[in-house]
C-alpha cells in the first residue's frame, strides 16, 4: 500500500486567468474559456461577492460517493450546534452546496451495478459480492456507531454493500431529505474555470437524460469524485494482449464479476488489493483456476501464504508480452528463472472440495492429471529445487541470461488489475522540501548507508500540491477529498478531509494559513515522508536504486518487512491525528508526533487484521478473513469497546447473494449508550464537540 499515490482522475491547473483541467473526452473536467460566461451584470456581482466575508459561499461539489457525502454531514452537524447555541451569524456564513453525481444514485465505488458497462470511463462500481478487506473498526463513524446501526456485534471483515448502507443511514438519520437536499443526479461537471479577478469558478453541467447543460457560478470547488475515473492499462500490456481470443475487462468494470469466471480460467494482471481481493470472490463464485501475473515482488498478493483450495497461482517479476499461434498468453520473467518456455495447460486435477463451491458443471473431475509443476518456477515460495530440470547444468551462460518466458494456455478471461492513472505533470516541482539533510537512520541503514537524495524527487508526479491533503496551495478555493489511503481507513481519512475544508472555508480569513505558510507545510512534510523507507522508496530514485541492488542480495527477514510496513502504518495515522485537530474533528487520536491509546488502536486494527492462512493445507477453504477468536480480542470499536466476532462459517461457504450483514450477528443486541464515547485503558470519555479554537488555528 502507498498511502500518498493519490491517483486523482483530474487536477485543475491554474492559470493567469482561468483554471481549468483537460483530461479524457467524457472526463468531469475539460478546457473551457472564462469569458464565455461573463456579463456585465454577473461580473459585477461576483466582484461584490469577492469583497464580502459575510455572505454564505457557494460550493461546487464533483461527485457524491463518501467524500462528498461527508462534506455535507458535516455542514449539517456544525448547523444544528449553531442552531443550539443560537449563532446566526455562523450560521450565515455556511457554505450553500450544489453537488453533481453523474450516476443515478450515491456512493461511488461503494454501490454496486449489476448492469455496469466495461467500457473504460464510464462508471465504475463495485465488484459483485464484495467485502471489505481491513477491519472495518478502521471506518466507523463518531456520531454514528456500528452498535446503534447494526444492533450487534460483528466480524471484522463484512459486504461492502452493507458499508454503503452503514454509510447512508449515519447521513440520513438527523436529515431525512439529505440526498434531495445537496446532490443532483445523472449530471456530470463538463468544464470548470475560474476567473483571477473576480475569484468565481464557472462551472457548466449538462444532464445526462436530457443533454440540457446549465451554466453556474460558486465561491469554492471541491473534487469528491474518488480516484477511479480513469481506469489504466498500459500500453505495452494492451498491445501484448492485442489479438487474445477471450474476455478482457479492466478490475473497475467487473461489478457483474460471476458472469465472466465462473467455470473458467483467469488471468489476473497486477498484485495490488484489488487482485487479490478479485481472485478471493472468483474462487467463491466459480472460477476454475485463477492465476496471478505481476512485476513487483512486495505486492499484496504475496502476504496470503495459502489461497483457498488451492485454485491460485502466483507469476512474480512477470509480465505478459503476446500471445501464440494457440490463443496461449506468453509471460515473461522480468528476472531471469531456471525453467525455460514451460506451458501451462488445463490438465489440472480439481479437488472434491472444489465442487462444494463450484456450481459450474463438475465434467472436469475426470480429467487428466498433470504429472508437472508446471507454475513452481515463476510461484513465489513455491519453488522445489528437486523438481529443477536435470539439463539446468548443461546451459550456457547466454543461455541462462536470457529472457524467460512461460505459456499459458486455455484462459478464457483476463482482468486487468492495474490500477488508475493521473497526470500531474503541470505541477510545479521547484519546491522538493529536502535540501541537503541526512535520513534519520532506521533499520536499511545498516544495509545501504546514508543515500544522497536525487536532484528532483518524484513526490510532484504522485501527489497534487496540497495544504493538510486537501487545500490547493496555489489556489485555495480550489479543494480535493481524495482520502490518502487505499485501505479501509480511506472511510474516516473522507471524514477528516471534509471536516477540515469546511472548517477552512467558514474560518476567518486572517486564521487561515497564508500561502507561504502552506508551502512551508508541505516543505516540512515532505521532508518526514522522506524519514520512512517504505514512503521515500516510491519519491526518491537514489533510494529507489539502493533498495533494487539490496534486495537481489539480501532476503528481509519478518520482522524487517513488518518493520517496512508498520512505518508507513504509523505515518499514515500520524498525519491523521494532524488533520483531525487542525479541522477540530471529535476524535482524539494524538498528535503528529505521538499517537494514544485511540490512535495506536488504529495502527493495530491496520496491521493485524488478517490470517495469512500459513499453515493451512493446500485443499483448505479458509481465507485470511477467517480469524479465530483468539485474533480478535484486540479488534474492537475505539467507541463502544464491542469486539469483532467470528463467521459462523468459513467466509467460503457464506452465500453472498442470499446471507445479509444480519446473519453475520454473533451475540445479542449492545447495550446502547447515551451520547458518543471513546474508550481509552478502559476508561469512557466523552467526545469532543466542534472544537472552534482548533478551527482557528487552521
Amino acid at each position: 500500500m502507498n498511502i500518498f499515490a493519490i491517483l486523482l482522475a483530474s487536477i485543475l491547473c491554474l492559470a493567469s486567468t482561468t483554471i481549468a483541467a483537460s483530461i479524457a473526452e467524457d472526463s468531469y473536467f475539460s478546457v473551457q474559456d472564462s469569458s464565455a460566461y461573463n456579463s456585465e451584470q454577473e461580473s459585477t456581482t461576483n466582484a461584490s461577492r469577492k469583497n464580502s466575508d459575510a455572505l454564505s459561499p457557494r460550493v461546487l461539489i464533483v461527485g457524491f460517493g463518501p467524500s462528498g457525502m461527508s462534506f455535507c454531514h458535516a455542514i449539517e452537524v456544525r448547523r444544528r450546534e449553531l442552531e443550539k447555541k443560537g449563532d446566526l451569524k455562523a450560521l450565515a456564513k455556511l457554505p450553500s452546496v450544489s453537488a453533481f453525481e453523474r450516476s443515478s444514485t450515491h456512493g461511488g465505488v461503494w454501490k454496486q451495478n449489476h448492469n455496469a458497462s466495461t467500457t473504460i470511463g464510464d462508471d465504475t462500481s463495485m465488484y459483485e459480492g464484495m467485502w471489505v478487506n481491513g477491519a472495518k473498526e478502521l471506518a466507523e463513524y463518531f456520531d454514528y456507531t456500528f452498535d446503534e446501526h447494526f444492533g450487534c456485534a460483528l466480524p471484522t471483515y463484512i459486504q461492502r454493500g452493507a458499508m454503503l448502507e452503514y454509510m447512508t443511514a449515519r447521513v440520513t438519520k438527523n436529515t431525512p431529505d439529505f440526498f434531495e437536499k445537496y446532490v443532483t443526479f445523472n449530471t456530470e461537471v463538463v468544464t470548470v474555470t475560474f476567473d483571477n479577478a473576480t475569484e468565481i469558478f464557472t462551472a457548466i453541467t449538462k444532464n445526462l437524460l436530457t443533454g440540457e447543460k446549465t451554466t453556474s457560478t460558486y465561491d469554492k470547488v471541491i473534487w469528491a469524485a474518488g480516484v477511479n475515473s480513469i481506469p489504466y492499462i498500459p500500453q505495452t500490456l494492451e498491445n501484448a494482449l492485442d489479438s487474445f481470443d477471450g474476455e478482457i475487462i479492466h478490475s473497475s468494470n467487473v461489478s457483474n464479476l460471476k458472469g465472466s469466471i465462473k467455470g473458467k480460467r483467469v488471468l489476473l494482471i497486477g498484485g495490488a488489493s484489488s487482485a487479490e481481493d478479485i481472485a478471493l470472490t472468483s474462487i467463491k463464485l466459480g472460477a476454475d483456476e485463477i492465476f496471478i501475473s505481476f512485476r513487483n515482488p512486495d505486492d499484496s498478493v504475496t502476504t496470503v501464504d495459502s489461497w483457498p483450495l488451492d485454485k491460485v497461482r502466483r507469476f512474480k517479476e512477470t509480465v505478459p508480452s503476446g500471445i501464440d499461434e494457440n490463443n496461449c498468453i506468453i509471460l515473461h520473467a522480468i528476472k531471469p528463472t531456471k525453467n525455460d518456455n514451460i506451458q501451462y495447460d488445463k490438465k489440472k486435477k480439481k479437488t472434491k472440495e472444489a465442487s462444494k463451491y463450484d456450481d459450474a458443471n463438475d465434467s472436469s473431475d475426470d480429467e487428466e492429471e498433470s504429472s508437472e509443476d508446471e507454475e513452481e518456477s515463476f510461484d513465489d515460495e513455491e519453488e522445489d529445487d528437486d523438481e529443477k530440470e536435470d539439463d539446468d547444468e548443461e546451459e550456457k551462460e547466454e543461455d541462462v541470461e536470457k529472457e524467460k518466458e512461460l505459456k499459458l494456455c486455455g484462459i478464457d478471461t483476463v482482468i486487468f488489475c492495474t490500477g488508475y492513472k493521473a497526470d500531474f505533470g503541470m505541477l510545479d516541482p521547484s519546491i522538493n522540501g529536502w535540501g541537503q539533510q541526512n535520513m534519520t537512520e532506521n533499520f536499511l541503514t545498516k544495509y545501504v548507508g546514508d543515500i544522497q537524495p536525487a536532484n528532483e524527487l518524484d513526490y510532484w508526479k504522485k501527489h497534487p500540491y496540497l495544504y493538510q491533503y486537501s487545500v490547493s496551495i496555489e489556489n485555495p478555493s480550489l479543494m480535493y477529498l481524495v482520502p490518502n489511503a487505499v485501505s479501509l481507513d480511506q472511510i474516516i481519512w473522507a471524514d477528516v478531509l471534509a471536516w477540515h475544508a469546511l472548517a477552512f472555508i467558514t474560518a476567518e480569513p486572517s486564521s487561515r494559513p497564508t500561502q507561504d505558510e502552506m508551502t512551508d507545510w508541505l516543505s516540512r512534510r515532505i521532508y518526514h515522508e522522506m524519514q520512512i523507507p517504505v514512503l521515500r522508496d516510491g519519491i526518491d530514485k537514489n533510494y529507489q536504486s539502493a533498495l533494487k541492488m539490496l534486495d537481489d542480495t539480501y532476503d528481509f527477514t519478518g520482522k524487517e518487512y513488518s518493520t517496512w510496513d508498520k512505518g508507513e502504518v504509523m505515518f499514515t495515522f500520524r498525519a491523521l491525528a494532524e488533520t483531525m485537530e487542525k479541522a477540530g474533528y471529535p476524535v482524539d487520536i494524538g498528535s503528529f508526533e505521538e499517537l494514544n491509546d485511540i490512535g495506536m488502536q488504529y495502527v493495530n486494527f491496520e496491521t493485524q487484521d488478517r490470517d495469512n492462512c500459513m499453515d493451512e493445507r493446500p485443499e483448505s477453504a479458509k481465507t485470511f478473513r477467517d480469524l479465530k477468536e483468539s485474533n480478535l480480542k484486540h479488534i474492537r470499536s475505539v467507541f463502544t469497546g464491542t469486539q469483532a466476532v467470528p463467521f459462523k462459517k468459513l467466509w467460503m461457504e457464506i452465500d453472498d447473494l442470499n446471507d445479509t450483514v444480519m446473519d453475520l450477528c454473533g451475540v445479542d443486541e449492545p447495550s446502547p449508550k447515551n451520547g458518543m464515547v471513546c474508550r481509552m485503558e478502559g476508561r469512557e470519555c466523552e467526545l469532543l464537540s466542534w472544537n472552534e479554537d482548533k478551527i482557528s488555528g487552521l
